[in-house]
């Protein structure tokens, strides 16, 4: 993913969650803190030669996430926020499937990266 994903993925979540100009500025913000946050873990992680602890790795990505998702609670109106952890659950789901279903034919995998066609 790269920071022009990101920033189509927020266009399109201000289009779906309806989000006021500056609603829209600090999701963008917030978005692409949590995509450097998650570079830099997943550096580390690629740096650490294979000695590093999986689930301590996977403990401090959620923490990342669940910082970003009270960011939103405070910016988003609660039918918002409702909406906006729909669509998260809705991409986790995608992307589960996606690894999965890796052992298929490409041509049966999405034609753009992380489950967009």
């Amino acid at each position: 993913m790269t920071e022009e994903d990101i920033k189509e993925r927020v266009e399109s979540t201000s289009k779906s969650l309806e989000l006021t100009d500056k609603q829209h500025e600090q999701v963008l913000k917030y978005e692409l803190d949590f995509y450097n946050k998650m570079q830099i873990e997943r550096q580390k992680m690629q740096n650490s030669g294979g000695q590093f602890d999986r689930e301590e790795m996977r403990s401090t990505m959620m923490k990342i996430r669940d910082e970003r998702n009270a960011k939103y609670e405070e910016i988003l109106s609660p039918d918002q926020y409702k909406k906006f952890t729909e669509i998260q659950e809705q991409r986790r789901s995608e992307m589960r499937q996606q690894r999965e279903s890796d052992g298929e034919a490409p041509a049966e995998r999405p034609t753009r990266g992380r489950g967009r066609s």
